[in-house]
């Protein structure tokens, strides 16, 4: 028998991280740390019992449990093995032969649009569109429920902000006519606490003043309005 000699493996010591700044360090003491040992204790706020199948689950966005759907499971599967030789590509640039295209399509002809753009998320969507429509010279007025991609959009476009009270188009009404015409800004249905936008009172209230109007439609589409179409 033959012995082969291999030289020794060396193992190095771990790198430990950078240091945080003491500032960090107070902030983390003072917001997770004091919620963690206490209020929490020592639990993650996401671990639970496991929910059954009859159980209602509040946190997540899936409210119509499309997720696992087999007819959806198996147009993905069928995509990924049919549709191999179109060109992976920002949606602006399909052609309407795409199946993208038609998704986009058909999804308008349902709420009763001219037309539509998928995008990556509803994040992006809005962060991309408040940019498109707005700018330094262009007031946005924002419920102060708005979803946090609204308020990111309109701060990247460079617009001046002014936030609305809560569904109260009164007060819209009084900033409009002191900053002038703009972008209203409201969701239909607003995810944090399940409130409805008096929406057809903030379309007259946009409309009077001059002013476009963005209705955030995440968490109406499929739950709300005439067959599910939104608000």
């Amino acid at each position: 028998m033959e012995v082969l000699d291999r030289p020794a493996v060396t193992v190095s010591a771990p790198v430990s991280a950078a240091p945080i700044s003491d500032h960090l360090a107070r902030r983390v003491q003072r917001e997770f740390t004091s919620r963690w040992d206490t209020l929490w204790q020592g639990r993650s706020l996401l671990h639970g019992r496991t929910p059954g199948s009859d159980a209602v689950r509040l946190d997540g966005n899936d409210y119509l449990n499309l997720t696992g759907h087999p007819d959806i499971v198996r147009a993905q599967t069928d995509a990924l093995r049919c549709d191999g030789e179109f060109v992976i590509q920002s949606s602006v640039f399909l052609l309407d032969s795409h199946p993208a295209r038609s998704l986009e399509k058909s999804l308008a002809r349902w709420i009763g649009k001219e037309d539509g753009l998928i995008c990556q998320s509803g994040y992006s969507a809005n962060l991309g569109l408040l940019q498109a429509i707005a700018d330094p010279q262009t007031p946005v007025y924002l419920d102060t429920l708005a979803h946090t991609s609204l308020w990111e959009g309109a701060r990247r476009a460079g617009a001046p902000s002014h936030p609305f009270r809560h569904n109260d188009p009164q007060h819209l009404e009084r900033l409009v006519a002191r900053h002038g015409p703009g972008v209203v800004v409201v969701d239909s249905v607003y995810s944090t606490t399940g409130a409805v936008c008096p929406l057809e009172s903030m379309v007259e209230v946009a409309e009077r003043a001059g002013c476009m109007i963005l209705v955030d439609e995440s968490h109406s589409l499929g739950t709300h309005g005439l067959a599910g179409a939104g608000l």
